[in-house]
């Protein structure tokens, strides 16, 4: 424990009530959460729980089952995120929405909803992962607070780049925009709103456009403190500097990804796949076939242990146009073939049409 959230927790247990020992430990769990520091953060998440199942406040529990979902999600746990999700789904109660919202600028519905997206597209159901996102959308905008509705249509819509479906971005980037200069929200249209305009632009191909935000997105994002999700913005930047040529800039910025990740104490590995999978396609394009075959298996390898379908039907699609490149037309159908057959939905998706277009290539 730091010196800082020690004084806080204290701070916290002498005021004697159970809402300072919320404030106290959720305050230093988002802290470390922002901080990058994933790993850390988790045991914050588990105490707040704890504490909540200890007194049986129900304040405490679904914060604490937030929490546990949330450092869960970054550390590639995605069933361990998806079963305190649904715990805390169970805990909640709309007529207590707005003190949850006051205690934290968040819903907890709306955080359950979103995060589920990702992880629903994440474990292999891209349809089912839009509905959860548009019923985010909806839910928190019938609620109407500003800070919220902000956070869905960001941080809320990633699963429309996982789908790589831009013109559904830039919608909920223009969205948050307008929302984040009416109500005068700095860290979303600073920061976050760039982020979402930059993943689109990037999935338009208006690569100038795309590094520019991204660029703009992340560091405004560590100005504040933030360094969350920057592994995987940074991935994105790193794609958008090699279609524009600079493969070396791109590994560069794929080399800062990896070491952020297994930084002691922080370990961010929800996309970790889709940055080793990069990292292997870049190398492709430098015609370092056998260093890339290492990432791109390794890549599987981690997607396979989350149960992560849709990163591993990505890289595996890689890994199959590597094979073919090579005339190894079985070994990239073996790759390939069982994990595309593994969908049951989502086949008119960018990552579906991709591997089947490979598979269904003539010889």
């Amino acid at each position: 424990m730091n010196v800082n959230a020690a004084a806080i927790l204290e701070l916290a247990k002498s005021q004697g009530t159970s809402e300072s020992l919320l404030m106290g430990l959720y305050g230093v769990w988002i802290s470390t959460l922002t901080q990058g520091r994933v790993a850390d953060a988790l045991g914050w998440a588990r105490r707040l729980l704890a504490e909540g199942d200890k007194a049986r406040d129900i304040d405490l529990q679904i914060l604490g089952h937030t929490a546990t979902m949330i450092s869960h999600f970054y550390l590639g746990q995605l069933l361990a995120a998806r079963e305190c999700g649904n715990r805390g789904a169970a805990l909640y109660d709309p007529r207590r929405a707005d003190r949850w919202m006051q205690l934290t600028g968040h819903d907890p519905r709306t955080v359950f909803l979103g995060w589920s997206a990702h992880w629903t597209w994440m474990l292999g159901y891209p349809d089912q992962a839009v509905q959860m996102s548009n019923e985010q959308d909806a839910h928190a905008r019938r609620l109407g607070h500003a800070l919220n509705l902000g956070y869905a249509l960001t941080v809320g819509a990633y699963v429309f780049d996982y789908r790589c479906e831009p013109e559904q971005l830039f919608e909920h980037a223009r969205e948050a925009d307008r929302l984040a200069r009416e109500q005068s929200i700095p860290i979303l249209y600073r920061a976050m709103v760039p982020q979402v305009e930059g993943l689109a632009r990037l999935r338009s191909r208006h690569l100038p456009e795309a590094i520019f935000s991204l660029r703009q997105g992340i560091q405004d994002w560590n100005r504040l403190g933030g360094h969350t999700r920057v592994p995987y913005l940074k991935s994105a930047l790193a794609e958008a500097l090699a279609l524009q040529g600079d493969l070396d800039a791109g590994l560069e910025m794929i080399g800062e990804s990896l070491e952020q990740i297994e930084r002691p104490g922080w370990h961010e590995r929800s996309h970790l796949a889709e940055v080793l999978r990069l990292k292997g396609w870049m190398l492709m394009r430098q015609s370092r076939d056998e260093e890339a075959e290492v990432q791109l298996r390794a890549s599987i390898d981690w997607a396979h242990q989350q149960q992560a379908r849709s990163w591993e039907l990505r890289s595996s699609t890689t890994l199959a146009e590597l094979l073919l490149s090579r005339g190894q037309r079985d070994a990239a159908r073996a790759v390939l073939a069982p994990i595309y057959d593994w969908f049951t939905e989502g086949f008119d998706t960018h990552d579906l049409e991709a591997a089947r277009a490979l598979l269904e290539a003539p010889c």
